[in-house]
């Protein structure tokens, strides 16, 4: 957070109100008033896991899931959201491999094949897996399109 400038979480926690049915409220003018701030402002990825952190505490522990799901209709009006969300799940395949080695206790290299050496047990190549003559035939089709 910027000093003087309030994060994002902030500003929503600043705006919950008490509510009959629910603990709490998103009031609809604070949810106008706050749209436009997730349209405009850069979203980090710490900020996004502190909105997520209070989209859970607002769901299960102080029992307001139209609070909750306010905050969720506010976050999806951010374009730096989904991209960052879409890293926080999906993450590298390499990173995943190795935090689920730290999770079991493993220290294990995790390194790539050089090229050209053989593959463990009965692997089979990539390349064997293409028809070489129907890549022939698309790429003749592309530079046909190509040159008209």
């Amino acid at each position: 957070m910027a000093q003087g400038i309030p994060d994002l979480e902030t500003l929503i926690v600043d705006a919950l109100m008490p509510g009959d049915a629910e603990r709490y409220v998103l009031p609809e003018l604070a949810r106008r008033r706050l749209a436009p701030r997730f349209e405009e402002t850069p979203m980090s990825a710490p900020a996004l896991e502190a909105l997520l952190r209070l989209i859970v505490a607002l769901e299960q522990t102080l029992e307001s899931p139209s609070a909750a799901e306010a905050v969720r209709a506010l976050v999806r009006r951010s374009p730096d959201a989904g991209p960052l969300l879409r890293d926080r799940v999906q993450g590298r395949g390499i990173d995943r491999l190795r935090a689920h080695h730290q999770r079991e206790g493993r220290q294990v290299a995790l390194r790539a094949p050089t090229h050209g050496a053989r593959g463990a047990g009965e692997a089979v190549p990539l390349r064997s897996l293409f028809d070489p003559l129907a890549q022939e035939a698309a790429r003749a089709k592309a530079l046909g399109a190509a040159r008209r």
